[in-house]
């Protein structure tokens, strides 16, 4: 097997800086996260707002964060936004402008490796930005904790790209892996879905990644990430 990339190293390629896949895409219409994910992202916070009053939407590797600007916009035009907050988050500062007044709008350029916050999320989407990155599982790990108690987790994971180092065999991982975590897994759409905020632990050691992996489904290269094969613990926070 080729040298494995860190992290920091992958960040450099240009694999990571596709523009093809989710820096263009809007909130609604044929190529937009309602489509995409299967559900209105505005309609989930609309409806969280109603019962809750208020509702937090982070989205990593958020693109040009246009789906965040329209939900804003539209947010905006309903009065609602003052009980809204939508934070995105992408590596590459490509941030399409926005009017001062989404002022509960924030667009951060930043790795989502090394993003911190304390903020609490009631919906985190990750549009096929996982395909780009290197220790998957730890970004899952870490957006898990940023939910609400009862928040929702959805994000695009393919499969291929996750692979089990095991003496001199290379395994891929296996759905099993990832249900036994508590974590719902939908093969064909590719879609991972995690709900009410607990701890992940992930008990595999991440060894790199490799940026010539090649396309995945989407058509476009990905990135493969590699481990070592343990168990899996999952518990309430």
């Amino acid at each position: 097997m080729k040298s494995l990339l860190t992290d920091a190293q992958l960040e450099s390629s240009e694999v990571v800086a596709n523009c093809l896949m989710n820096r263009q895409r809007q909130l609604m219409g044929s190529n937009s996260y309602a489509k995409e994910l299967g559900f209105n992202p505005l309609t989930f916070i609309k409806t969280r707002i109603q019962n809750h009053k208020s509702a937090a939407w982070l989205d990593i590797c958020c693109g040009t964060g246009r789906a965040l600007i329209q939900a804003g916009e539209s947010l905006y035009k309903s009065e609602l936004l003052s009980q809204t907050s939508l934070v995105g988050v992408d590596i590459v500062c490509q941030f399409y402008p926005y009017p001062p007044e989404l002022t509960s709008l924030e667009l951060i350029n930043n790795s989502i490796h090394t993003f911190t916050t304390t903020q609490k999320f009631d919906l985190i989407t990750c549009v096929h930005g996982l395909h780009y990155l290197g220790d998957k599982l730890k970004v899952l790990k870490r957006a898990a904790s940023w939910l609400t108690d009862n928040g929702l987790l959805v994000a695009h994971l393919d499969l291929t790209n996750l692979w089990i180092i095991e003496g001199d065999q290379v395994k891929p991982m296996s759905r099993k892996l990832l249900s036994n975590a508590g974590l719902k897994y939908n093969n064909r759409k590719k879609l991972l879905y995690f709900e009410n905020r607990q701890e992940l632990v992930f008990e595999l050691e991440y060894l790199g990644a490799d940026d010539c992996a090649g396309a995945n489904y989407t058509g476009q290269a990905a990135v493969n990430s590699f481990y070592k094969n343990r168990s899996i613990i999952i518990s309430s926070m």
